[in-house]
């Protein structure tokens, strides 16, 4: 008898495992993800080609089939956003003199375009890999906040990606001429329309200020992005990369509908990046009624040990 009962509760517990871990075809038929990608002063030249490289190599391997042809999600739509800060620039925008000029800080120093992935026949996987490994670093501040409501709302940027506007050469803080500067769309004026949207971070730092300096108020920036994120119904993820990253300040972070992820450091940070893209893409959400049927099993378990007992 003991044996039957056995028997019977580790098929339903298979039973229950297998219904948990199948996939569940997601709802919305287009998903909007935002790369933005650290480019501050603390990753060296060696981390940053690690970094662009893993995504050009995540998006030049059979991305479509990879990661979206099982995920419920018929295309997806996906741009990039260095970040970084501390740099200014002048912008005359009638190429007059002096007046009028613009001088702003420059957070996001470049922007590949929105770029749409629908199949595994189309280039645009490739061509969107090629424009990321062109991605020239800033090597700055870690201006985390702001450039989260960049990609947001939209905002200047400093350089078009080398791919981008015709192949210009990549240019620096002290080009001050079209079209070098100019407004990148954010994810809520893209004039995409997705039904799903999410910010991923990849940061080997804690936020700074203006002038670099580690400060309270440059985290709780940060954090307060991310929920005004959220609150236009933007999933915010995270990627920290080495130990120097507050793990603490990655869950204030990354949403409630969201997660981070950990990368010792660049070397295996590809590694970690495929498995977040496909968490993100391919969700494994676990029904309701498959809790409920697990705490009935869970009870029935109970039952059967306190009948024992007695």
């Amino acid at each position: 008898m003991r044996n039957n009962k056995f028997s019977l509760f580790t098929i339903s517990l298979v039973i229950l495992l297998s219904v948990a871990l199948t996939p569940q075809r997601a709802s919305a038929q287009l998903l909007e993800l935002a790369f933005l990608i650290d480019g501050s002063s603390s990753i060296d030249a060696g981390g940053w080609a690690l970094q662009v490289g893993a995504y050009q190599s995540v998006f030049n391997n059979d991305f479509y089939d990879t990661y979206i042809a099982s995920s419920g999600f018929d295309e997806i739509a996906v741009a990039a956003y260095v970040f970084s800060g501390g740099s200014s620039v002048t912008y005359d925008p009638d190429g007059m003199g002096p007046d009028p000029e613009v001088t702003y800080e420059i957070v996001i120093s470049s922007f590949v375009p929105w770029t749409t992935i629908s199949s595994n026949t189309d280039s645009d996987a490739a061509a969107f890999a090629a424009a990321v490994g062109a991605l020239e670093q800033p090597a700055n501040t870690t201006r985390t906040g702001p450039a989260i409501d960049i990609v947001v709302n939209g905002g200047p940027v400093g350089c078009p990606s080398p791919a981008v506007l015709g192949g210009l050469p990549p240019c620096s803080p002290e080009v001050d001429s079209p079209p070098f500067n100019f407004n990148a769309p954010g994810i809520l004026n893209n004039g995409i329309d997705g039904q799903k949207m999410i910010i991923d971070i990849s940061t080997d730092g804690n936020p700074t200020n203006q002038d670099g300096q580690l400060t309270p108020q440059a985290r709780q920036d940060a954090i307060t992005a991310a929920n005004n994120a959220r609150s236009n119904d933007i999933t915010v993820n995270a990627i920290g990369v080495d130990d120097a990253i507050s793990l603490d300040f990655l869950e204030d972070l990354t949403t409630p509908d969201g997660f981070f992820t950990t990368a010792a450091d660049f070397t295996v940070f590809e590694l970690r990046l495929e498995d977040k893209i496909f968490a993100e893409i391919n969700p494994i959400p676990v029904p309701p009624a498959v809790w409920l049927f697990g705490s009935g099993l869970l009870g029935l378990l109970g039952m059967a040990r306190r009948r024992k007992a007695a």
